[in-house]
């Protein structure tokens, strides 16, 4: 059972909706949930940037990981995600 009040918990169960269910609605869904819980974290700024890409909004993808970058530039996920939303973009 997923508790409520876990932004965490949202942010895995959309993580499996993006990556392995292809469920895009769901998947908003409970990113828009996670980020009513934790607007300020990395993570509900990274994650919807993994959904933005998989429905092939790069230039939403790559401001959602600039953003994350920016609250947390020690982040390798981040970072890296960045640096891939940027080179599938073209934007080298």
């Amino acid at each position: 059972m997923l508790d409520p009040t876990s932004a965490s918990g949202y942010l895995a169960r959309a993580r499996t909706q993006i990556g392995y269910d292809w469920d895009w609605d769901a998947a908003n869904t409970c990113l828009t949930k996670a980020a009513a819980l934790e607007p300020g974290s990395v993570e509900v700024l990274r994650i919807p940037s993994v959904l933005s890409r998989a429905l092939d909004n790069l230039d939403g993808a790559v401001k959602l990981a600039d953003q994350a970058v920016a609250l947390d530039p020690l982040r390798a996920n981040s970072q890296a995600g960045l640096a891939y939303y940027l080179y599938v973009a073209g934007r080298y």
